[in-house]
C-alpha cells in the first residue's frame, strides 16, 4: 500500500517542487482507492435465510 501522506506543511509553505510532489502523491492515492471494487451487496435471494434475518437485524439497529 502507499505511504500517508504528510498533511504537516501548509501548501502557502511549500516549495513548487514540494507542492508538485504532493499532489502527486494526492492522484495516486486518489487512483488507488479507485480502482479497489467494493464488494457487492448480494440480494437476498442469494442470502440464506440465517444471512437474511442478521442483516435485516444490522439494518434495524442502524435506524433506531
Amino acid at each position: 500500500m502507499t505511504e500517508p501522506i504528510d498533511t504537516t506543511i501548509r501548501a502557502a509553505d511549500m516549495t513548487p517542487a514540494q507542492r508538485q510532489a504532493f499532489l502527486a502523491q494526492c492522484r495516486k492515492l486518489e487512483s488507488a482507492s479507485s480502482s479497489q471494487s467494493n464488494p457487492v451487496e448480494r440480494s437476498a435471494r442469494d442470502m440464506t435465510k440465517e444471512e437474511r434475518e442478521e442483516w435485516l437485524a444490522e439494518h434495524k439497529r442502524k435506524f433506531r
